[in-house]
């Protein structure tokens, strides 16, 4: 059994609701659990995503109940192994799920090319820097324009 959950600004994105997702889960069980977000044009036209930092805070209370939890925010992953481009694996890591500042490094380190990368994606809006309890996160900015293009 595979899930998906809708996050809708202003409708399911609460910490009750998120609570409440992760009981299902629980009790459901399934093998991986997506959250997803409006990425094409809706019936209700006032279905919105929500912002990457109520997606982080959805996620972090999610996953510490259930650990096999996704999401997916309207990008393709890249469907091989690592490309080489230490940003492009970066950015394809963050479209499934947020990243606290020691997994980047940890995987910065693997890769030696340092924190300027996360700066340059910082400063092109391809990623977002939110915090979560005590600890920073990274993950994919959420694009309308791309996801309604593809």
């Amino acid at each position: 059994l595979v899930t998906e959950t809708m996050l809708v600004d202003g409708v399911n994105v609460s910490n009750k609701n998120a609570l409440e997702i992760a009981d299902l889960l629980m009790e459901l069980n399934p093998s991986k659990a997506y959250l997803s977000v409006p990425t094409r044009p809706p019936t209700l036209i006032s279905a919105k995503p929500p912002t990457e930092s109520t997606l982080n805070n959805f996620f972090q209370i999610v996953s510490a109940r259930f650990e096999n939890l996704e999401y997916m925010i309207g990008y393709n992953s890249l469907d091989h192994p690592a490309t080489g481009n230490v940003g492009l694996d970066l950015l394809d890591l963050l479209s499934f799920k947020p990243m606290g500042s020691f997994e980047v490094r940890n995987f910065l380190d693997k890769h030696n090319p340092g924190w300027k990368v996360v700066e340059m994606l910082l400063k092109n809006g391809e990623i977002v820097e939110t915090k979560y309890l005590k600890d920073k996160y990274y993950l994919r900015k959420i694009n309308m324009e791309y996801a309604l293009s593809h």
